[in-house]
């Protein structure tokens, strides 16, 4: 490559869920399948939508993109004949050498033998046969990662996708040891080559996710990362813009996640999204280019939602970029200066998660009625049948909760406060009962502990505070470090001074004090 190096432009799309979805045989739906079908007949079928799916597929091919990345989720509920329409969709996309797949959560929604399965999608995870990855393409999931060589650039494809349990954690991920240490050899190599490393999984990494949507080997991932190094990891399942970071020895790798490639706005999550990529530059002198298109409700066109630059050596970020955003600004233009510029730090807030591993009791059932009744559900219109139709169905799901959020951390909680089973049944019970009529925030603090029970109003400030950020930060969506700082700078705007101060910006620059 020569001083600058040739631009290598790629796009990144997740999560499309292809529609319609074919009406399985009872047989069929004799397991997980039952409850995800269920699903998507009542609520996602409304979400996603084919028509914008492909006007984001129109507005990509506008870039001429040499290659495309698709990160998971073709699928609703793992059908054979879905994963034969996905072959379909994807050869509309382009030829096998210019689009990579690799599975998500709903593409495993239940074990089905691989002939039927992603069998179908073998010639997009074909490998490059070098650098660990192999030659043919993956014959089971024991045969991940695999890897893709295009210029400059390697893309590394993982499958995070496993079958779990209807509870817990449904639609959680892992990558297991083999497909650990087989990422671990093949960054090594990659890296020997002063390759850019582009890992594709489909959960992400990060441990602030729910543990219901987590990686549950994210820990076995980072140290990874932290060994052998990557330049960018991409990712989506979240269905949400993520913009952020993992922590390695001499900076940072980017980690950026997004929404699904169909879906309409809902539950306070962006309308469909891509991104574009465009490398260039050579071995420790990285510079990547990412835009981001976002489709507008109602409209049968894409825009750009904001541009930004990172600047990165062999395995992460080396300094600073420029983030340009038209949200707000008259006519979608975008700022002449640049108004944030991201740095190789972590806030405090990340590190706390990041260092976590306790058990946590947050998980009750009334959190989780909260989430799904009381903040989601009643947002929606739907008249009195949908009304009375949750009056019949609020106490099976209090007893349901109550039941499994008690056996999850019934020795967790006994060792703490030598409350017995029905004891602690009890009161998440009665907790569930009066989180229906409280604010969503009211009762969201420990139950158990006696001491805590004492600093109960530090919990409700925080969530009250927590729920105002949330509802400020609504029309963006992005939920990432730009978002802070335009609430940071709101809240000293309005002169609101009780803000707790990740950072500060100085210059246009992110300072941590």
């Amino acid at each position: 490559m020569g001083e600058s190096g040739p631009v290598f432009v790629f796009a990144h799309l997740s999560d499309p869920h292809l529609s319609p979805v074919p009406v399985p045989y009872p047989w069929q739906v004799f397991n997980k399948r039952f409850t995800s079908y269920l699903g998507w007949v009542l609520r996602k079928r409304h979400i996603h939508s084919p028509v914008l799916l492909e006007t984001m597929l129109a507005d990509i091919r506008g870039f001429e993109p040499e290659h495309i990345v698709v990160t998971g989720d073709l699928t609703n509920i793992a059908l054979p004949a879905e994963f034969i329409a996905a072959r379909r969709w994807l050869e509309d996309i382009g030829s096998a050498a210019d689009v990579t797949v690799i599975p998500g959560n709903h593409d495993a929604c239940v074990r089905i033998d691989w002939d039927h399965s992603l069998a179908h999608w073998a010639q997009f995870m074909s490998g490059s046969g070098e650098a660990g990855g192999r030659e043919a393409p993956p014959s089971s999931a024991g045969d991940f990662p695999f890897v893709r060589r295009r210029g400059a650039i390697a893309f590394v494809g993982l499958t995070s996708a496993v079958p779990m349990p209807v509870t817990g954690t449904p639609a959680a991920g892992r990558l297991g040891p083999q497909q650990i240490a087989g990422l671990r050899k093949t960054l090594t190599a990659l890296g020997r080559e002063g390759m850019f490393r582009v890992i594709l999984i489909h959960h992400s990494p990060l441990p602030a996710v729910s543990i219901r949507k987590a990686l549950l080997d994210a820990p076995d991932f980072i140290d990874v990362l932290a060994d052998a190094g990557a330049e960018l990891v991409l990712h989506g399942h979240l269905h949400q813009s993520d913009f952020e970071e993992i922590a390695v020895p001499g900076g940072a790798i980017p980690v950026i996640g997004v929404p699904s490639a169909s879906a309409r706005p809902y539950r306070g999550r962006p309308a469909a999204r891509y991104h574009i990529y465009r490398l260039s530059g050579r071995r420790n002198a990285w510079r990547l280019d990412v835009e981001v298109r976002e489709g507008l409700p109602g409209q049968s066109e894409f825009r750009t939602e904001r541009k930004f630059n990172l600047d990165l050596r062999q395995g992460g970020l080396a300094s600073g970029g420029s983030v340009e955003t038209a949200m707000g600004l008259p006519g979608g233009a975008a700022p002449s200066t640049p108004i944030f510029t991201p740095q190789p730090v972590r806030l405090p807030v990340n590190a706390y998660l990041m260092k976590r591993r306790e058990p946590s009791l947050q998980a009750t059932a009334a959190d989780y009625i909260r989430a799904v009744y009381c903040r989601n559900y009643w947002r929606r219109s739907g008249g009195p049948l949908r009304g009375l139709l949750a009056c019949a169905i609020w106490p099976f799901a209090f007893a349901a909760y109550a039941a499994r959020w008690t056996a999850l951390n019934e020795s967790y909680v006994r060792g703490l406060t030598a409350k017995g089973a029905i004891r602690q049944l009890g009161e998440q019970l009665a907790l569930a009962l009066r989180i229906s009529m409280a604010p969503y925030w009211y009762y969201m603090f420990e139950v158990y502990g006696d001491q805590r029970r004492k600093t109960a109003h530090l919990y409700l400030q925080r969530y009250e505070t927590k729920g105002y950020v949330y509802g400020l930060l609504q029309p963006r969506h992005d939920d990432g470090m730009q978002d802070k700082a335009s609430f940071w700078r709101h809240c000293h705007a309005v002169g609101v001074k009780a803000v707790p101060v990740l950072f500060e910006l100085r210059g246009g620059k992110v300072v941590v004090p």
